[in-house]
C-alpha cells in the first residue's frame, strides 16, 4: 500500500530545497560583500580631494549632533560623531578642544 513518489514529485521537491537553502544563503554573501564595501571605503576616502573629505565630516558630524540632540544616551551616535571629529583633528580641519 506504500506509494513511490513519482519523479515530478522529486524533481519538485529538490528544486524547493535548493530554493530554500538559497535564499538563507543571500543574507550570508551580502553581508560579506557589504563588509568588504566597509573595509574598502577608507581607502576611497583618503584619495578624495580634501575639500571633499571635510565637506562629508562635517556633514556627518552635523548629523551625529542632531541625532544625539533627540537621543542623547545613544552610543552609536557618539561613537560616529567621536569618530569624525578624530578624523578631523587628523586632516588638520578641526583643533582639539582643551
Amino acid at each position: 500500500m506504500e506509494k513511490s513518489c513519482s519523479p515530478i514529485v522529486k524533481v519538485i521537491l529538490i528544486v524547493a530545497a535548493l530554493a530554500f537553502v538559497g535564499f538563507s544563503i543571500i543574507p550570508i554573501f551580502s553581508a560579506i560583500k557589504e563588509n568588504q564595501a566597509v573595509t574598502g571605503s577608507p581607502a576611497t576616502s583618503a584619495a578624495a580631494t580634501p575639500s571633499a573629505q571635510k565637506s562629508e565630516l562635517q556633514a556627518q558630524e552635523k548629523g551625529y549632533e542632531l541625532v544625539l540632540e533627540r537621543e542623547p544616551e545613544n552610543q552609536v551616535a557618539l561613537q560616529g560623531l567621536l569618530e569624525a571629529r578624530l578624523r578631523m583633528v587628523q586632516l588638520g580641519i578641526r583643533e582639539v578642544k582643551p
